[in-house]
């Protein structure tokens, strides 16, 4: 790093009148980075208002680049779940301006250990009550937009939480004591599962871990849209997991107004996207997971739509297959979509696609012709055949 008593000289050139100049300028201050707070702190310099702005932006753009480095190396490393505490973790440490960061390795490390003090046996039932009755944690009703529940450190340590926040907490402590509990990615709720003697039991971490069977939760959370069985049968992944996480920081940002913020977690967002990094391992033999008549969303384009029909597999010919610039797994259920406010139709990987919980009917000139009405946020689909198969 260069001498930091040079920055005083630098900092009026912040405002020179060529363009070349403060390009420079701004180049050589960013090598400071990332202790040029600290150092404009020692300094105590008289900053205009254009000084502090221009500093701002360099320590922005820093940190930025410097988060899409470290965001883009924990997707890209191996390890399965225990990604998904490297994603937590950086998370926490990315809003160390906002809570006091910890490693939550070390804290989760502690909270497994306290159970084992006080159960002998690794059981899913016993962790929950532990968790959710024992050590108190709770659903956040009173500040649920608060974005520093989906920091897990705050999670763990002011014990309430979200959906989503309280069920990775379940999950990462039910790891380090051999226990295999996953989540159920329901949409506007987010709940785990694990097998018990034979028997899915499905933990509600929200509501003090209240346990549900598969028909009590079909019951209770019924969305025509959704195929429990097959919901059940595919947890969520890493991936899917991240972004949801995402989404749920970035509106809880935007809620706030807070646009700096907002803008680092949609970089981040744009970073978990499937043309960069798999987003699912999908099993040939997995049954589709959405219906004709459901209301998706596609995952990288943005473009929302309701399912006309369903393949087993991608029955494209390899020619079109190769063009599709995202390459999903042929073997996995592919789907003809009428997209809203277009005439177009399109093709998806299920890899490729997310629930649309928006409940907003789809506007395309083919809906008439292959649905009968709209009901509850999905299409009810009548027996016209759909005549344009890929071949």
């Amino acid at each position: 790093m260069r001498d930091p008593r040079e920055i005083k000289y630098m900092i009026p050139l912040l405002e020179a009148e060529s363009e070349d100049v403060r390009m420079h300028i701004r180049s050589s201050l960013r090598e400071y980075c990332p202790f040029l707070e600290e150092i404009l702190s020692q300094l105590g310099l008289d900053l205009s208002p254009e000084q502090q702005y221009q500093l701002h932006l360099i320590q922005h753009e820093y940190l930025s680049e410097s988060l899409s480095q470290s965001w883009r190396r924990i997707l890209s490393a191996g390890g399965g779940m225990h990604r998904l505490e490297m994603v937590l973790d950086f998370i926490s440490n990315m809003q160390v301006d906002e809570y006091p960061y910890q490693p939550i390795g070390r804290q989760l490390d502690e909270i497994a250990q306290e159970y084992r003090r006080v159960s002998a046996v690794p059981d899913p039932i016993e962790l929950s009550r532990f968790l959710f009755l024992h050590k108190g944690y709770r659903g956040a009703r009173d500040d649920y937009d608060n974005p520093l529940n989906s920091n897990l450190c705050y999670v763990i340590n002011e014990k309430k939480g979200i959906p989503i926040s309280l069920t990775s907490l379940f999950i990462l402590v039910s790891r380090r004591l051999g226990l295999k509990i996953d989540g159920v990615n329901l949409p506007g709720h987010f709940l785990a599962k694990s097998a018990i003697g034979g028997s899915t039991i499905i933990f509600d971490c929200y509501n003090e871990g209240r346990m549900l069977t598969p028909g009590e939760l079909a019951q209770q959370f019924f969305t025509p849209a959704v195929d429990f069985v097959a919901l059940l049968r595919n947890p969520p992944t890493l991936m899917d997991i991240a972004k949801r996480v995402l989404r749920n920081l970035n509106n809880a940002y935007d809620r706030r107004g807070n646009l700096e913020k907002v803008q680092l977690v949609e970089m981040l967002l744009e970073h978990t996207e499937p043309q960069n990094y798999p987003i699912r391992v999908v099993d040939p033999a997995q049954e589709p997971f959405f219906k004709p008549g459901s209301l998706v969303r596609h995952n990288r384009y943005e473009y929302r739509g309701v399912i006309v029909d369903v393949d087993p597999n991608c029955m494209a010919d390899d020619e079109w297959y190769q063009a599709n610039l995202t390459h999903p797994d042929r073997m996995q259920p592919w789907y003809h979509i009428l997209v809203d406010d277009s005439k177009a139709t399109t093709y998806a990987a299920q890899s490729n696609l997310e629930l649309d919980d928006s409940l907003q009917e789809v506007n395309h000139p083919l809906v008439p012709f292959f649905f009968l009405g709209f009901e509850n946020g999905r299409y009810l689909r009548n027996n016209e055949p759909w005549y344009w198969k890929r071949t």
